[in-house]
C-alpha cells in the first residue's frame, strides 16, 4: 500500500511517498512545537510471519517537509501508537500493546537515541481506546492527558525528565456528562475545552475552558463560554504566542437544530 504525506507551505507543496504500510498505523504529518519541524510515523511488519518484531518508523521533516532524519525502532507486533509529540530536543511517544497489556512512555533524541522510558504493566483495555494526548513539559519532562473516565472525567499527570510522577490532577463534571472537545498546550500552560451535558434527555450543552499551569498543576482559570444572544458550540482550540483562540458554530437559544 502506498501512502502519500502531503505537506503544504506558504510557497509550495512537498510530497513524500511511503511504501508498504497499512493506513491504520500511519500517523499523518504532525507539527513540531514551534512549527519549524514536522514528523510522521508508521508501523510495518505486523503481518510478517518471518520477522519476530514489527518496526516503528519515524521521519523527522524540516521546513517544506525536507527529510532531516529517519528512525526505526523494534516493537512488538501488537504495538499501537497512542500519542506522540515533538519536544525542543526530540520526540515523545506513548506506545500501547493490547496483547501484553502494557503502555510505554518513551523520550527520543532526534537521532533515535532513547533518553528515557517508563513501562506500565496490567493496563486496562480501555486505556488503549480512550483519548490520550502527550505534551512536552516546561522546562523538561512531559504532560500526559488521559480522558475517557466515568461520565467523561479526565486526568492530567506531569512526569519529570526521568518519567517519575510529579503531580496528578483529576477533573469531572459536577452534573451530567462531559466530553473533551480539544486540548492545547503552550509554554507552561495547558488548556482543556470541555463540553458538559447536564441533562441526558436534552440536546443542550455548556462549555468551559480550563487553564492549568503545568509546572505545579494549579488551575488558574475556569471560564464558562457564554453569549447572551446566540449560543456557541466550540469545536476547535488553538494558541499562537500565548494567545488562545476558539472556533465553532453558533445557534439560537442553546438548542441544536440540524436546520439551523
Amino acid at each position: 500500500v502506498f501512502l502519500i504525506a502531503l505537506y503544504i507551505s506558504d510557497s509550495k507543496a512537498q510530497e513524500i511517498i511511503i511504501d508498504s504500510v497499512s493506513s491504520h498505523s500511519f500517523g499523518g504529518v504532525q507539527s513540531g512545537r514551534h512549527g519549524s519541524s514536522n514528523y510522521t510515523y508508521y508501523i510495518t511488519g505486523h503481518d510478517d510471519n518471518k520477522a519476530k518484531t514489527a518496526k516503528l518508523h519515524i521521519h523527522i521533516l524540516g521546513r517544506e517537509a525536507h527529510p532531516q532524519n529517519t528512525i526505526a525502532l523494534d516493537v512488538s507486533k501488537s504495538t499501537i501508537v497512542l500519542a506522540s509529540a515533538m519536544a525542543d530536543h526530540g520526540l515523545l511517544f506513548v506506545l500501547g500493546d493490547p496483547v501484553a497489556k502494557t503502555r510505554t512512555i518513551m523520550a527520543l533524541e532526534n537521532n533515535g537515541e532513547i533518553k528515557a522510558t517508563k513501562k506500565e504493566e496490567n493496563v486496562s483495555p480501555a486505556s488503549f481506546t480512550n483519548t490520550l494526548r502527550v505534551f512536552p513539559g516546561m522546562p523538561d519532562g512531559l504532560i500526559l492527558f488521559a480522558g475517557g473516565g466515568k461520565n467523561g472525567s479526565y486526568a492530567i499527570t506531569r512526569y519529570n525528565r526521568d518519567f517519575e510522577e510529579e503531580w496528578k490532577k483529576e477533573y469531572a463534571a459536577k452534573n451530567g456528562t462531559m466530553e473533551i472537545i480539544a486540548t492545547s498546550s503552550f509554554m507552561d500552560k495547558m488548556m482543556v475545552l470541555e463540553q458538559i451535558k447536564p441533562d441526558a434527555k436534552k440536546e443542550r450543552y455548556q462549555y468551559h475552558l480550563r487553564t492549568i499551569m503545568t509546572m505545579h498543576g494549579e488551575e488558574i482559570a475556569y471560564n464558562a463560554l457564554e453569549d447572551s444572544g446566540d449560543y456557541m458550540y466550540p469545536a476547535t482550540l488553538g494558541d499562537m504566542m500565548g494567545a488562545s483562540f476558539i472556533g465553532g458554530t453558533y445557534y439560537k437559544n442553546g438548542d441544536f437544530d440540524e436546520k439551523a
